[in-house]
Formats: C-alpha cells, sequence, structure tokens
C-alpha cells in the first residue's frame, strides 16, 4: 500500500503532494479565524396607515345597514348615512369617493342607482364665520339687520348674542381657527357682564344659556357656566321678570315649565309656533343645569303646544323643529318633513330651513336634513345669508350652525391631522329591476 505522504495529486498539470495541500487547508482555516467580527447594519421602519374611514384599517370594511332596506320597484328610497375620514400623516392626501354597484342578476347595470357624496360647504362657513368677525360689536353682540354693513354698528342687542356667537363656535370645532373662539368669548365676557337675574326688568333667553353651556364646555372656563346656571336657577326657582310680565304667570318662587311656556305664549300674541321656538332650548338649558325634572316638565309643556299648533302659523316650521328637537316627537318629525318645499328648503326661508335641518338630524333624519343643507349652500353668496332680501346677524349664523353640505367634486382634500366628515346618499329610482343591490364606495388615495 502507497504512504499518504507519497501520495501526489495532479493540479494544473503538476504533481503535487497530498500533504503539502492538507497544509495549505489548515493554515487557511486557522489564519480565517483570526479575522474580528465587525457586526452588521440593520435597517427597520414601521408604516402605520395614514388615512382612515370611520376609525377603521384598510384591512377592514365598513358595512351600512339601512333602515327599510327591502321595499317594491314601485317605490322611491333614499338612504343618508354619515362618515369620517381623517388624516394622521404630516402631509395632505387627496382622496378619491367611487361607487361601484352590483347585482344578483347577469345583465343588470344597475341603472336608476345613482349614489352622490358630499361634504361641508367649509368655504361657506369660514366666509360666513369671517364675517360674523366683521360684524361684532365692540362689545360682543351684534346688531340685528346687517344688510350692506361692512363693520359693526354702534347698536347690539342682548337676546341675539348667544344663538349668533353659535356660529362662531361651529367655525372653530371646524377649523380650529382660534380667531373664532376668540370672539365667541368675546360674547361669554358680554353675557357675564350684561346678564343680571336680579333685575327683573331684564328679560332672559335660553339661547344665550345653551350658548354659554356650550362655550364652558369648549374651553374648560367654568365662569360661563356659572352665569348659565345662575340664569336657570333665576328662572326656576326665584322672582324673575315673568312674574310681572305678560300676565305674570309666574311667581316669586319661579316658574314652572308650564308657566313659562304660557308667559312666553303671551309675550308672542298667542302664536303658538314662535313660542315653540323660544322654549325648545330651554329643555337642553335645564338638563346642563341639572334639573331633569323640570326639563322633563318642559317637554310635557312643549307636546301640549304642539297639539295646537295651527299650520297657519307664519312660524309653523320653526315651531315643530322646536318640536322635534326638545322631545323628538315622531308626529312632529313626520310634519315636519312633509312641509319641505321640493328644492329643499323650508318655505324658502334660511332660518326655517336651517332649524328644520338640526332637528331632523337630531333624530336621524338624515335624507331630508340632506336636502336642506344642500340649498342652504346654494343660498350662500360670499358668507351672506339673506332671508326676502334681508342679512341678518343672527340667520348667518343658523345657516353655519346647519352645516351646509356640497357635492364633493374628486379628488377630495384631506389635509393633514383633520378629519372630514362626509355624506353617502344612496337613491334607488322607482321601477328598478327587482333584485339585490350591492352599493360599494371606494375610498383611494
Amino acid at each position: 500500500m502507497t504512504k499518504i505522504h507519497k501520495r501526489k495529486v495532479n493540479v494544473f498539470g503538476r504533481k503535487i503532494p497530498v500533504l503539502l495541500i492538507a497544509a495549505i487547508i489548515v493554515v487557511g482555516l486557522a489564519t480565517a479565524a483570526l479575522i474580528p467580527y465587525f457586526g452588521q447594519i440593520t435597517g427597520k421602519a414601521t408604516v402605520s396607515q395614514g388615512l382612515e374611514v370611520d376609525n377603521h384599517t384598510y384591512q377592514d370594511s365598513v358595512v351600512e345597514s339601512w333602515n327599510g332596506n327591502s321595499f317594491t320597484s314601485l317605490e322611491e328610497r333614499t338612504y343618508v348615512t354619515m362618515h369620517e375620514l381623517e388624516n394622521y400623516a404630516n402631509v395632505s392626501a387627496s382622496v378619491y369617493l367611487n361607487d361601484n354597484c352590483g347585482t344578483g342578476l347577469s345583465g343588470n347595470d344597475c341603472n336608476g342607482v345613482n349614489v352622490t357624496y358630499y361634504v361641508p360647504a367649509k368655504d361657506s362657513i369660514i366666509e360666513t364665520a369671517n364675517r360674523l368677525v366683521l360684524l361684532q360689536n365692540e362689545s360682543g353682540s351684534w346688531d340685528w339687520d346687517v344688510t350692506g354693513d361692512t363693520g359693526p354698528t354702534s347698536t347690539f342687542y342682548l337676546n341675539i348674542a348667544g344663538v349668533t356667537a353659535q356660529g362662531l363656535l361651529t367655525a372653530y370645532s371646524m377649523t380650529g381657527d382660534s380667531t373664532y373662539l376668540d370672539a365667541a368669548e368675546k360674547t361669554g365676557s358680554y353675557l357675564i357682564n350684561t346678564i343680571n337675574v336680579a333685575d327683573t326688568s331684564q328679560r332672559q333667553n335660553a339661547y344665550n344659556v345653551v350658548f354659554l353651556y356650550r362655550l364652558a364646555s369648549i374651553t374648560g372656563n367654568s365662569s360661563y357656566s356659572d352665569k348659565a346656571n345662575e340664569v336657570m336657577q333665576n328662572t326656576i326657582s326665584q322672582a324673575n321678570y315673568w312674574a310681572s310680565h305678560n300676565g305674570a304667570h309666574c311667581t316669586a318662587s319661579g316658574c314652572t315649565a308650564q308657566q313659562l311656556f304660557d308667559a312666553l305664549e303671551e309675550y308672542r300674541g298667542g302664536d303658538v309656533g314662535i313660542t315653540l321656538w323660544d322654549m325648545a332650548p330651554f329643555v337642553s338649558a335645564a338638563e346642563s343645569y341639572g334639573n331633569l325634572t323640570w326639563a322633563n316638565n318642559m317637554k310635557a309643556a312643549i307636546e301640549l303646544g304642539y297639539s295646537t299648533l295651527d299650520s297657519s302659523s307664519d312660524y309653523y316650521a320653526l315651531g315643530l323643529s322646536g318640536v322635534v328637537s326638545a322631545t323628538g316627537n315622531t308626529s312632529a318629525t313626520q310634519e315636519l318633513i312633509a312641509n319641505q318645499s321640493s328644492d329643499g328648503s323650508w318655505g324658502g326661508w334660511i332660518q326655517d330651513t336651517a332649524y328644520a335641518v338640526m332637528a331632523l338630524k337630531s333624530v336621524g333624519e338624515l335624507a331630508p336634513a340632506l336636502n336642506g343643507q344642500a340649498w342652504l349652500a346654494s343660498k350662500d353668496v360670499s358668507g351672506v345669508f339673506k332671508d326676502d332680501g334681508a342679512e341678518y346677524a343672527e340667520v348667518d349664523s343658523e345657516a353655519i350652525q346647519a352645516i351646509p353640505y356640497e357635492e364633493v367634486v374628486n379628488p377630495l382634500l384631506v389635509e393633514a391631522h383633520t378629519f372630514v366628515p362626509f355624506v353617502i346618499s344612496t337613491h334607488f329610482q322607482r321601477l328598478l329591476v327587482p333584485d339585490t343591490y350591492t352599493i360599494t364606495t371606494e375610498v383611494t388615495a
């Protein structure tokens, strides 16, 4: 047998001993073991979803539930649902909303099914809020008729201060612009300094009170809610204006809900419609004050007043809106919807339409409310809403409190770190092909 140290192998035509090759390998391995390890560089990134629909991630499907979603081909239906887009990113997003319709029958092309998207008319709201700031008197309130005015006048009123400033809070909640909150706080200071419950010649209204409660909630400043509590305490349990005016229905111990209703009705010349509108915010005011018994008694007084409401009243729509917003009365709700004009308004009046929209939204009747909101948006002229050719600061505010909506034009801009509410209106025409229709909205960027 040949010994291993004598064996050779052929490498590139030359005979090399096996032991020499083994020695070279061993030396190489030893040398490699001496090279130090310098580590590695690893990059890692976590990507989160920048834009969400209704607080859902892209893996989730948002399934809508429509009430009464089974009907015959002889009927016409519109379903309106509220949604929101929220942008968590540091950059704006251009979003596209597009619908797809699927059916169970082959060849059914969904003809007669129409989907429309709406968003708040933000430019309109901002323009109107800017005008309210412009017209605000140094005191913190406004003149009533501001037609053609380019700045504040020396005339201002206590009774319209709170309801007008509510529009500023609406603009602030939508934009985050502190200009509007500062102007609203100016009104709050005016109300604190002007309202004097010890003066029984001064007539208080609930619209100022609910504004003060809302302002306190937004700012965290309890001085506003303290003044609101003072007014409610005076109304319910102390001598006030109504104990010595308009029939003296109340007493030195304050007003029951029914006594206050009767006093306001007499003050309003017996018109139940506008009295119902006057009384409606007293319900939420009493709830914020913490007297739920009195609030429920006011609901009962409003229900009783509604039973005598005559459609011939000039304030019929306002009265119905007051009933719906205060009590949610089903009959009044259907009556209010039936009273809507074909153009989406209530009688072509800005104020009536604004309150009808707010009332219907409060009870979930979004379809007629949306028609009213779209009509309001169409009536804005550079931040001015005119009723019968005249502009009133209060009515400007009420129009934007109802939040006018306009149709979406793709792409929809969602700015960084903001949310945008939007509405899907799905309309089914009469005489559709009997089938099951599945409507899907795709949100893409």
